[in-house]
């Protein structure tokens, strides 16, 4: 399952996705989705959530941090 949503979030909102923790273990999964863009960044973030929440019947926990090209560059 991990796997598949990770390919889906990469198709779906051509979004860089990595898996950092618990690998292939769907109950502890942890994923990193960067997403790049201008200023409907967020709400494409909000659509990357609810599609990943849709998917996670268990439930699921998100962080979100967004960041400018500005707090990037420092």
């Amino acid at each position: 399952m991990v796997s598949s949503l990770k390919a889906q979030l990469r198709q779906r909102f051509v979004a860089s996705v990595a898996e950092t923790e618990a690998h292939d273990d769907r109950r502890r999964a942890t994923l990193l989705v960067a997403l790049v863009g201008g200023a409907e960044i967020g709400a494409r973030a909000d659509e990357v959530e609810r599609f990943v929440e849709a998917r996670c019947p268990d439930g699921c926990r998100i962080d979100r941090d967004l960041r400018t090209l500005a707090d990037i560059r420092g």
